[in-house]
């Protein structure tokens, strides 16, 4: 999967499950998986890695991608289901 991030422009907008976003959480948007899911991204040149929440939709995006609102490092990163 390929994660991109999100941020300021979408502060305080209503996210598909009826949440405000608020880019100091650690959720996250995708096509397909379900509202409430939790993922584990990883990013495979460090090692690091952060567990987050689905809790919205990815309009326009491939089902394979996640839009964080933050990344652990601006770096490629491939994702596993917690």
């Amino acid at each position: 999967m390929i994660a991109s991030w999100y941020g300021q422009k979408f502060q305080n907008r209503l996210t598909a499950n009826g949440e405000h976003f608020d880019k100091n959480k650690l959720t996250a948007a995708n096509k397909s998986l379900p509202l409430g899911s939790i993922v584990k991204l990883t990013v495979p040149t460090t090692g690091r890695s952060v567990v987050v929440r689905i809790n919205d939709r990815a309009p326009g995006s491939k089902a394979a991608t996640l839009i964080f609102q933050r990344l652990p490092q601006q770096d490629s990163a491939s994702i596993s289901k917690a």
